[in-house]
This record gives structure tokens, C-alpha cells and sequence, in this order.
């Protein structure tokens, strides 16, 4: 502590630096990941204790910040140890208002659903992950934000949500290509860059209650190290709050193994439709079980607070149709199907376009975009989906009057409303 000036290290050196001796360095840490949350485990959320990190990086680095606003591809920020300052939004790995567990509970097969990037969403997949203080998570593409507002597209749809209700958000690693889309030109993902940082080794410096800081030091004076962050410029780290100093791979390792490091969007396999395949999903359908067996009885809550009972439908013909927000085919197919069976008496025909296994806030939201509010009930559990074997979406089912399936519709192209049209009439006749 009494050196003046830093010593040079190797630039291919890995390894690390104790700045206490060994004895106390296992409690240090200890007390570091349990101020961090370890002995609130059991809450789903609370707010920041004054260091605790807000901003984390790609390189591993989880830093305490205040983010003022984030547009045109840069935040800008403020932080104890730069001051003022701004980084690319593409070198943002997550930033948060509370910390929040909520995400470590998330069922796999839900988890499994937000990173799944249907085919029609491929050329403009959703960067971000948006969690509210609730739980309900959206995704989308953050055109900019500031204290009090986050402007998101989803779907093409731009959207202003309330940053005091947000817990976190998290920038989404890209998924692989696809084989079919090797060959498209890749999205700029990278942003404005920001000054290249001075030669030198990059260090990163463990200090209390999970902070991370990457450094490239320059000099030790004034009980502090001194050196410049390789994006966010010139910093200062007081010697008494350091605990370890890393270099090499022990960075690299540290990053991989984020809890954010997880949120990295898969290609959802090809729909049937997609594969020509129209074929296929034709007779997917045609072998469909449920042809010519008794339909199996659901009893849905409805948007609106209606019931859908499919046994107090009986003397009518039934149109079911299996949806998902993420699913674009259903998002583009949806109201063209709602119009077309508002083409037949109410009295002879219904439909219920059945959401499985969605957050409600989000298909609330999905819905109301697709203006089918009053048509839609919700299969909380999957159940439903379950019973009527269904494996890929869209899946339209209809029903006779009498309760019997008739006619199964996997997938959905150009001439699906036509041929729904012609089936429903089909079965409209059978009870006449």
C-alpha cells in the first residue's frame, strides 16, 4: 500500500491477487454473497442496498449505477467509481431497479417459451427481456429509456411501460443461426462503439457485495487504485474495499458463469407449414386421433369473465383454436379466423381461441392487439393443450353439434381460411 507507482504485469499472465491475507479471505467472501442475497433467499425481491451492482456487463463486470437514459445504441449512467459516463447498450449484459429472485423459480417449460424464437421473428428477433416487480416478463427491442419511462417494440407494436414497475431487464444473447438462415446478412448488434481503451492488462476487481470492475490499472497513490475501465474511461477504487484482483481466464470463467448468462434465444424447431409441409400438417391432421372420437371437455375462464364450457355448447358447432403470442403464424392467422366464423349465426357456431401456458398480463396484451378479447380463454397449465395432444401451433379442432371432432388443422397458409371456411359449412350440414 505504500507503493507510489503500479508494477507492470505480463499480459498473458492469469491468476489472482488476495489483498487480505488467506485467513480472512474465505469470511470476506462469505459475507459478500450473503449481502448480496444469501440470507434473503427467501424474498422474491427488494431494493438495492447503497454498492450493491445495477449494471452488468458481457466481460463479467457488475457495477453500482444509476442509468439516466439509454438511446441511440448508448446508456449513459452515472456510477461511484466513473462519474458520469456512457457505454454501447451492446455491451450490456443486464440492468436492474431491485434485486430480484423471481427468475431463479421460472419453471423450465416457461423459461423455455420466452427463449424460443419462432421463424417469422429470426430476421428481427427480440433483444430484450423485460421483467416486472411482479414476475410477468415481456420481450421486445428497447428503442430507448429513461427514469421514468421504457419505450419497447413488440411485435412491431411500440409500447411505453413504467420503469418504476420493472425489476430487471435483460439483454438477450442472439441465437445460433439457423442452417436456412446462414446465409443472411447478420443485424448490427454492436452500436456505437466507445473509445478503445489504453495497452495494458485488463484486471478485474472483486469488492464488496458482488461488484465486479474490469481495470486496466495505471498507478496505486492516495490508498486507491487508479487506472481506466476498458468502455467506461477513468476510475478509482479505494484499497480498503477490495478484495481480490483477477486477470486472465478467471475473467473469462467469472463472465460464463453469470446468472444472466443463461438468457441466450434457441430457434424454435420449423412449424409443419414451413416445411412444404403443407402436406405434412395435412396429414398430421388427417391421422389426428381425436378425428370421429368425442371431443375432450374443457371449462375456461374467458377474458372477459365469461365461462367457455364446451358441455353447454352442445347443439352447436365448435371452432378451437390453440395459440401462443410467441407463435407468429397464430398472431398473423388469429383474426382472419375470428372474422370467418363471425361469418356464421351465433346461434348455430362458437369459438374459443385457447392461449396455453402464457403469462395473463401478456396474453391480455396479445389479445387486445388482436382485438379477440371476448374469444379468448385461458389454459393456465397446459391441460387442456394436453388432452388434445397438441404439438404444434396453430391447431384449430371442430366440433359437431353433437360434441364428436371432425376436422384438424395443424399449421396455417395462404388458403387455411378458405379451408376452414369449407369445413365448418361441412360440418354445419352433418346435423342437418
Amino acid at each position: 500500500r505504500g507503493m507510489v507507482n503500479a508494477v507492470s504485469l505480463r499480459s498473458d499472465v492469469d491468476g489472482s491477487i488476495d489483498f487480505y491475507p488467506r485467513g480472512n479471505q474465505e469470511n470476506d467472501e462469505s459475507r459478500t454473497r450473503k449481502d448480496v442475497g444469501g440470507s434473503r433467499s427467501e424474498l422474491k425481491s427488494r431494493f438495492l442496498e447503497p454498492g450493491e451492482p445495477a449494471l452488468f456487463l458481457l466481460s463479467g463486470d457488475s457495477i453500482p449505477a444509476k442509468m439516466d437514459s439509454l438511446r441511440d445504441g448508448m446508456m449513459y449512467l452515472g456510477s461511484e467509481y466513473f462519474g458520469n459516463t456512457k457505454i454501447a447498450s451492446s455491451l450490456v449484459r443486464a440492468y436492474r431497479n431491485l434485486v430480484y429472485t423471481g427468475l431463479e423459480a421460472m419453471p423450465q417449460e416457461v423459461m423455455d417459451r420466452l427463449l424460443s424464437v419462432p421463424r417469422i421473428q429470426r430476421r428481427d428477433p427480440p433483444t430484450h427481456l423485460i421483467v416486472s416487480n411482479e414476475g410477468d416478463a415481456v420481450r421486445g427491442n428497447i428503442v430507448e429509456m429513461d427514469l421514468d419511462t421504457i419505450s419497447v417494440e413488440v411485435r412491431g407494436e411500440l409500447r411505453r411501460l413504467w420503469m418504476k414497475n420493472v425489476a430487471e431487464i435483460i439483454w438477450l444473447e442472439p441465437a445460433p443461426p439457423a442452417t436456412s438462415d446462414r446465409q443472411t446478412e447478420p443485424a448490427d448488434a454492436t452500436g456505437p462503439p466507445n473509445n478503445p481503451p489504453p495497452p495494458g492488462l485488463t484486471c478485474q476487481i472483486l469488492v464488496g457485495l458482488g461488484t465486479r470492475i474490469s481495470v486496466i490499472p495505471q498507478a496505486v497513490k492516495n490508498e486507491a487504485i487508479e487506472g481506466v475501465h476498458p468502455q467506461l474511461g477513468e476510475c478509482r477504487i479505494p484499497l480498503k474495499d477490495c478484495i481480490r484482483m483477477t486477470f486472465g481466464d478467471e475473467i473469462t470463467n467469472t463472465a460464463k458463469s453469470s446468472r444472466f448468462a443463461k438468457w441466450q434465444l434457441r430457434n424454435a424447431p420449423d412449424p409443419k407449414f414451413v416445411q412444404d409441409e403443407k402436406e405434412e400438417a395435412e396429414t398430421a391432421a388427417g391421422r389426428s386421433k381425436l378425428i370421429g372420437i368425442e371431443a375432450p371437455s374443457f371449462n375456461l375462464e374467458r377474458l372477459d369473465g365469461t365461462r367457455a364450457h364446451l358441455d353447454l355448447m352442445m347443439g352447436k358447432v365448435v371452432v378451437v383454436d390453440f395459440w401462443a403470442s410467441w407463435c407468429g403464424p397464430c398472431m398473423k392467422s388469429l383474426p382472419g379466423l375470428a372474422k370467418l366464423t363471425s361469418e356464421f349465426p351465433e346461434s348455430d357456431l362458437e369459438f374459443v381461441a385457447i392461449n396455453s401456458e402464457e403469462p395473463l398480463q401478456l396474453v391480455h396484451a396479445a389479445a387486445a392487439g388482436l382485438r379477440i378479447s371476448s374469444k379468448v380463454a385461458v389454459d393456465a397449465d397446459g391441460a387442456i393443450s394436453k388432452l388434445y395432444g397438441v404439438k404444434s401451433i396453430p391447431f384449430t379442432v371442430i366440433i359437431d353439434r353433437k360434441g364428436i371432432v371432425r376436422k384438424v388443422f395443424v399449421g396455417a397458409d395462404g388458403d387455411t381460411p378458405q379451408r376452414l371456411r369449407d369445413a365448418i359449412a361441412e360440418v354445419l350440414e352433418l346435423a342437418k
